[in-house]
């Protein structure tokens, strides 16, 4: 898996290079595709992580083996990112570089905005992976939490404030799942160390 998505990602480019006029047209609209098909897959391995440990009750002995609860999360988290890491440095690479040349506004904020979510997906997956008794509802909590709210809290600011900022479209939903990823952090290590999660069904 840690190849995979970077070799879909290459193929991608190569294909998007050999029809540069389409690239250009579509630039930020594609890379914005290419960045949600990933933040999508992540989401997906996260929700999905801990339901295997359960069902075959390894995440018990997981847990009474002589690792600490942190230990256990830290090394999942670990093990999400490096994961899908090869395939956003390529994309965050490209999107950057070849923005310079292809679009006419800066590329950063939403670079920082997919990385944001690519930190953050995979702690809130793991929580609902642990939370919800089945696959689905993890992944669609998952989803809710870590994209919905995000963008419900942003349009509701917009409604407000009726101000229009590229920084701030970007900052406010990062602070929310930033917020959120920490709180379920927090909940998922105590679930962890009282060993608080659900059957699967």
């Amino acid at each position: 898996m840690v190849w995979s998505w970077f070799a879909i990602v290459v193929c991608v480019y190569s294909s998007l290079f050999a029809n540069m006029a389409v690239y250009q047209r579509g630039f930020h609209f594609l890379q914005s595709i290419l960045a949600t098909m990933l933040a999508g897959s992540m989401a997906i391995s996260a929700a999905g992580s801990f339901r295997r440990e359960r069902e075959t009750g390894v995440l018990e002995l997981l847990l009474v083996a002589p690792l600490r609860e942190w230990q256990v999360l830290l090394g999942r988290l670990r093990g999400l990112w490096t994961q899908f890491l090869p395939a956003i440095l390529l994309l965050c690479s490209v999107w950057l570089y070849v923005g310079t040349f292809l679009s006419n506004a800066s590329e950063w904020p939403s670079v920082l905005g997919y990385l944001v979510t690519f930190a953050t997906l995979p702690l809130v997956g793991l929580y609902f992976s642990l939370a919800k008794p089945n696959f689905i509802a993890a992944l669609v909590w998952t989803i809710l939490v870590q994209v919905v709210l995000p963008v419900a809290v942003l349009l509701a600011a917009r409604f407000n404030y009726r101000e229009e900022s590229r920084l701030a479209e970007v900052m406010i939903p990062a602070f929310v799942q930033v917020s959120v990823a920490i709180f379920l952090g927090w909940r998922l290590l105590m679930m962890l160390k009282r060993r608080e999660f659900v059957k699967t069904v």
